[in-house]
């Protein structure tokens, strides 16, 4: 009997290391394999974007001269915003604040009060408000019960004592949440996000191009792997510091490539590409759905007539964002025809889902 039992357990022992080699066998070829994820050929984003909730507040930023009037509120209200950003200019008087942000709250609207240069220039190190004092902004936001206060557009990294002096100044006068944001190229070298409320972004933010021998046409697929890239990377910066972001000055340059330069090619001027602008837009907007538990606030800039980075100059795009910002559709599409769509005669982009990357 106990040769028997001496075989049965030799036979137990050959059973276990073979499935123990099959099983290390089974993940080092899983681990060798190459990320499957990439700009130029990819089996799709995450389950988690496209669907699901928009970014809780989401809209668009107007200049201070240009405060919205009732009908923009309407208009805005069509395409399911949430939020009306203000610069904080020197012209910007406390009456006139105060009676916008009623209006708008009695329009379901939330206000951000932003620095007036936010995303232009080289940002600052300071506070970026005229007369250099967050304690008078702080002031002017608490009693027009704004719900926002951004209180920077950094450059460069901070003055780490600066900040926590000048913060902690703004919550003695200010009880909404506090913004402290940053330029793309700076934003991973701070360490004070323990300060405020919000990591705020300041656009425009980088996307990854293709290399230039790359095909010209890109797809609504191609921009969202691009943008997934870029989102991905803020958000861990958000999750390793437990807060939310808030994604400022988004709007999307008229002329954008989705192509490096040639290394040998001389510096030429910018060309306007309206398709992949409109496409990129799409792209973001699809995006940063599904993002709402990590990404609370998605502002664009509203322009001029003659300002064609703005996504409200841009044929169609405030369709799109109707839908993108729409409860009741929890999904955008993200589908590409065989070949891409041209450019019509008049410069306007027939068709949503392709374009010459440029």
């Amino acid at each position: 009997m106990y040769p028997v039992i001496n075989h049965l357990k030799t036979v137990f022992f050959i059973l276990i290391c073979i499935a123990v080699g099959i099983g290390i066998g089974q993940a080092y070829v899983w681990w060798s394999q190459p990320p499957k994820r990439g700009f130029e050929k990819s089996e799709g984003p995450p389950l988690i974007t496209g669907v699901g909730d928009a970014p809780e507040h989401r809209g668009f930023t107007l200049r201070p001269d240009r405060l919205p009037s009732a009908t923009t509120l309407k208009e805005w209200e069509n395409t399911h915003a949430t939020t009306i950003g203000i610069p904080c200019d020197a012209s910007l008087t406390e009456s006139a604040l105060a009676d916008t942000v009623k209006l708008a709250h009695a329009h379901s609207f939330q206000v951000v009060l932003l620095p007036p240069s936010l995303g232009q220039g080289a940002g600052s190190d300071k506070i970026p408000f005229p007369n250099a004092s967050i304690t008078n902004a702080a002031t002017l936001a608490q009693q027009a019960k704004v719900d926002f206060l951004c209180v920077s557009d950094l450059g460069q990294e901070p003055d780490l004592a600066y900040w926590r002096s000048a913060i902690a100044e703004a919550r003695t006068n200010f009880t909404g949440k506090i913004i402290l944001a940053a330029r793309p190229q700076v934003i991973f070298q701070i360490d004070s996000w323990d300060l405020t409320d919000l990591i705020g972004v300041v656009g425009p933010i980088p996307l990854a191009q293709r290399l230039p021998d790359a095909p010209n046409d890109v797809t609504l697929h191609d921009m969202r792997v691009a943008w997934d890239c870029s989102l991905t990377s803020l958000e861990s910066l958000a999750r390793i510091n437990r807060k939310k972001l808030a994604l400022l000055n988004m709007n999307v340059p008229a002329d954008i490539s989705a192509r490096l330069p040639a290394p040998d090619s001389p510096l030429a001027t910018s060309v306007q590409n309206p398709a992949l602008q409109r496409l990129v837009y799409e792209a973001l907007l699809t995006e940063t759905k599904g993002r709402a538990f990590i990404t609370d606030m998605l502002l664009f800039n509203w322009g001029e007539p003659a300002d064609l980075n703005a996504p409200n100059n841009v044929p169609g795009l405030m369709t799109k964002f109707a839908e993108a910002w729409d409860p009741q559709k929890p999904r955008l599409a993200d589908t590409a025809p065989a070949e891409p769509p041209a450019d019509t005669a008049d410069g306007t982009f027939d068709g949503a889902d392709g374009a010459a990357g440029n």
